[in-house]
């Protein structure tokens, strides 16, 4: 490291004090011409699957099973979970 540069340590608390006072919001990117967005069909069975960034530099990819065959279920599910996200409940 040169005299000058930040070091790890710095990196570090420096970051953690970025990710305490970062204020999280939903968005949910939607194609209109694609009623089944965000589902997806495991044999048989719906999965609701999007992806957060819990910080400017990290993502997750969630997949959670909507525990039903039927398609319009799925829907429903998945509006009703999505809904719950935009109003900062957790799915």
């Amino acid at each position: 490291m040169s005299p000058g540069e930040p070091s790890l340590h710095w990196w570090r608390l420096h970051n953690q004090h970025a990710t305490m006072h970062h204020q999280s919001s939903a968005s949910i990117r939607v194609n209109p011409g694609n009623p089944d967005h965000h589902l997806w069909n495991n044999h048989g069975t719906w999965f609701l699957h999007y992806t957060v960034h819990p910080t400017a530099l990290t993502k997750e990819r969630v997949r959670s099973s909507l525990r039903t065959k039927s398609l319009d279920e799925a829907r429903a599910r998945r509006d009703a979970l999505l809904g719950g996200l935009l109003k900062g409940g957790a799915a």
